[in-house]
């Protein structure tokens, strides 16, 4: 992989230089210091230079990763255009384009990889970023090379990889609400071109702001751990084998989101809402281990490689949705409810795939790919007050599984020195099976038999294809035009009371992407802009029934539409300046859109994505060895519902960091959400209420790093 723009340590390095050396070296010196370079990127499974792919994509290096203090996804994705995080309740995913996380089918239109392997839907915007070699965002369909999801792109999350040399780092940071964090990274060679080891590691801990009155607990505070394992094995000059192992755990005291009345939403403050009675303490516990082995075998004309991988995620969640307050409001209809989840999500896929050799111009990738989910629920429900002195509990025990085998393939041919067309395609097919029971029985006595009882399984084929043109106007220069068609299965509602098959079963959701985009390359200047209309089919849409505010259910919409605009660029101001900007603009347009109340929301704005994002960043390093960052974030309106009458109106954020680096030592300052602007992250209709969730506040935190 080329450098993205300078290190820290290159930057204080080519500053000695310039200062010690002859003129001539100077200048030399002066050239590199301000040359962007060239980037790889291996998104679309080929190595390809990020000017000549067709699609939009954004790369993020380590070193501006550290810089903006990046700790998740969340945080990763808040200043790339038009691809956002919702984090609060059930309603935890990436948005993107116009296109929202799909709940029952465990799904997500923006699919994340690490080291290879794809994680959870759900929980993706609490990924840790660390080990990161870089990061690869493509937005738009991706789902002829990646499949079944990936309808609005993939975050492809690059690790590290060991090399002969033993380097690392360890660090630690304090910050607002108690919060700390210890982390390390190391990796080297055991055997010197034919045994590589790295291992990577983080533990953080967080105090919660919200208070809960009865006992003076914080309601969400954090605990966090990971640990990775790369091993990487050469046994000859042709053949590769590459380990990849993972292990995290989450455990918060999860009451993110505050019960408030629609009467005073809009106008009550975070530090009113920041007082609840909790009778039931909330918790969260998320365990997920993952693995990939990865052989890959160099033949003269080809290379074949075979990508085995799994993924096991177990969630434990209990939470009180009485949500009593002092503040706010207590609804007595939902006095004394508690929600309680349980679920393990198992995922194994196997890949084998072929590709072209880098130095051929004529580029192309296929392959075969099998994968096999299975999803248990349970228990999963509510228990509440009936009004009457009785403890009712509800409960849907379920089993989910999910089977997909696909083909695939992917040529790049050049028609000209300039020209080259890029054809692909993938032909998949999904096999669903859900079996769930609902009970309702009251605490203390027999479930008995299930109320309710369903057993269905469905069958969803396609074939997705992708054509693109990329034209060089110069050697710098190119203009593309793409057209990619993304997917989305359907399946079958679990969370539900009764009803026929075509009652809880819900369809595919499918998207015509076009897209057409211009990139320059410069050595102080690079530039992505990208234009894309997007036509979806049987949007998939999560409502509430309008008779029971605790079952949640899938559905799907008629036509809806998104088109907008999309920038991105970096400059190399000075050797000592670089400047990032990102901009966007997003309509959105709901078709055909029934509510089941009987209301049509035809001509509204699809909900969680802004209207615009803008993000504007620069870096400085002095010669002395301080550094410093500072990024504003400007994020438009954005609608939380498809009646588009829950909404956060446009905010302006910034962070900020300063540091001191030298001979390996990194000590630095950093504030987030500098002004202390009050923002919903989240919000969902709940009958005359609102549960809301709010951004972080302003924080603050300091930290040491040592390099070796």
């Amino acid at each position: 992989m080329k450098v993205f723009t300078l290190s820290l340590s290159e930057a204080a390095a080519a500053l000695l230089l310039l200062n010690a050396a002859n003129p001539a070296i100077a200048d030399e010196q002066t050239k590199q210091s301000i040359n962007l370079g060239e980037v790889e990127v291996t998104a679309n499974k080929i190595s390809e230079n990020l000017k000549d792919v067709p699609q939009s994509i954004s790369v993020v290096s380590d070193t501006e990763l550290q810089e903006r203090e990046v700790k998740n996804v969340e945080e990763l994705v808040k200043t790339m255009p038009n691809i956002t995080t919702g984090v609060g309740g059930m309603y935890e995913g990436i948005s993107t384009r116009g296109l929202n996380p799909s709940i029952y089918t465990s799904s997500n239109p923006v699919t994340v990889y690490v080291g290879g392997v794809a994680q959870s839907n759900k929980d993706a915007a609490y990924i840790p970023v660390t080990n990161i070699d870089h990061v690869e965002v493509l937005r738009g369909p991706s789902s002829a090379i990646y499949g079944k999801d990936s309808i609005g792109g993939i975050i492809n999350i690059v690790l590290k990889e060991p090399t002969n040399e033993w380097s690392g780092s360890v660090g630690a940071e304090y910050g607002s609400h108690k919060y700390i964090l210890g982390l390390f990274e190391t990796s080297g060679a055991l055997i010197d071109d034919k045994l590589f080891l790295g291992l990577n590691g983080s533990a953080s801990k967080e105090d919660g702001w919200i208070i809960n009155d009865l006992n003076g607990d914080k309601a969400n505070d954090k605990k966090n751990y990971n640990f990775g394992l790369n091993l990487k094995i050469v046994p000859t000059d042709r053949f590769t084998i590459k380990i990849y192992g993972d292990l995290f755990h989450r455990q918060d005291g999860s009451l993110d989101e505050l019960f408030i009345p629609k009467s005073r939403f809009g106008n009550i403050s975070k530090s009113e809402a920041k007082h609840i009675n909790l009778e039931t303490p909330a918790r969260v516990k998320q365990t997920s281990s993952s693995g990939a082995l990865d052989l890959k075998y160099e033949f003269d004309k080809f290379d074949a490689t075979s990508a085995t991988t799994f993924r096991r995620a177990k969630k434990d969640g209990l939470y009180d949705e009485d949500f009593g307050s002092k503040i706010t409001y207590l609804d007595p209809d939902h006095y004394g409810l508690v929600t309680f989840l349980n679920s393990k999500n198992d995922t194994f896929s196997e890949e084998l795939r072929f590709s072209s050799v880098d130095e051929q111009s004529f580029k192309w990738v296929g392959g075969l790919y099998y994968e096999n989910e299975k999803q248990v629920f349970g228990p999963i429900g509510d228990q509440y007050g009936d009004g009457g002195g009785r403890t009712i509990v509800e409960d849907w025990p379920s089993v989910n599984r999910a089977q997909t085998a696909s083909v695939f393939g992917q040529i790049i041919y050049p028609i000209t020195s300039k020209f080259d067309a890029t054809l692909g395609g993938r032909y998949q097919q999904i096999r669903k099976h859900t079996k769930v029971d609902y009970f309702s029985y009251e605490l203390g006595h027999n479930p008995g038999a299930p109320a309710f009882s369903m057993d269905e399984k469905a069958t969803f084929r396609t074939f997705l294809p992708k054509i693109a043109l990329g034209y060089d106007i110069t050697d710098e220069l190119n203009i593309y035009a793409m057209y990619s068609k993304g997917y989305l299965a359907g399946g079958f509602n679990f969370y539900t009371t009764g009803g026929s098959r075509e009652d809880n079963k819900f369809d595919a959701q499918t998207s015509d992407d076009y897209e057409i985009g211009v990139k320059g390359s410069y050595e102080s200047f690079r530039f992505s802009t990208a234009l894309f209309y997007m036509d979806i089919k049987g949007t998939h849409i999560f409502y509430t029934d309008p008779n029971n505010p605790n079952i949640y259910s899938t559905a799907n919409a008629d036509k809806s539409k998104s088109m907008g605009v999309e920038f991105e660029g970096v400059a190399k101001a000075s050797k000592e300046l670089d400047i990032n900007l990102a901009a966007s603009l997003l309509k959105t347009k709901y078709g055909n859109y029934i509510n089941k109340d009987g209301t049509n929301n035809k001509g509204n704005k699809i909900e969680k994505n802004p209207e615009y994002k803008l993000s504007l960043g620069a870096s400085y390093y002095a010669p002395m060895g301080i550094y410093t960052r500072l990024d504003g974030n400007m994020i438009g309106k954005t609608y939380f519902d498809a009646q588009n009458k829950l909404a956060q109106k446009s905010y302006f954020t910034a962070d900020a960091k300063v540091g001191y680096l030298k001979d390996g030592f990194d000590v630095y300052f950093y504030v987030k959400n500098l002004t202390d602007k009050e923002y919903f992250s989240h919000i969902r209709d709940r009958a005359s209420n609102v549960l809301v969730t709010y951004g972080k506040g302003r924080t603050l935190g300091v930290g040491v790093r040592y390099s070796f």
